[in-house]
């Protein structure tokens, strides 16, 4: 589905149902880059924002965007994920409440966020 589209249709976007971390295994198996709406690389937080991002492949020595990189998509899972942890937050001046959901190892227990 990725490598057949054309460059210049928008991004692939997969919707699923699925808890796994199938689709993402695979690829990372295959090397594809992916938008799954999380920042961060070691303490992973959702932020819907980064469904706006894209990837391109830039000229080094001129920083000059080249081209759209091929192959990325985005995927949002609709129920969440088994590597997925809310968390919830109150501010202590406001008294605010904030949800916030975080991405955990894979063999971190159900329940438990490792932060």
């Amino acid at each position: 589905m990725v490598r057949s589209r054309r460059s210049n249709l928008p991004r692939p976007r997969i919707f699923t149902t699925n808890y796994d971390l199938v689709i993402e295994r695979a690829l990372d198996e295959l090397g594809y880059p992916y938008i799954d709406g999380f920042s961060g690389t070691v303490d992973r937080r959702l932020n819907l924002s980064f469904y706006g991002l894209d990837f391109h492949r830039i000229d080094t020595s001129t920083q000059k965007v080249l081209a759209r990189a091929d192959s990325a998509l985005y995927i949002h899972k609709i129920h969440g994920s088994l590597n997925w942890r809310a968390r919830t937050e109150r501010d202590r001046v406001t008294g605010v409440e904030s949800l916030e959901v975080h991405q955990v190892a894979d063999d971190a227990p159900a329940g438990k966020d490792r932060s």
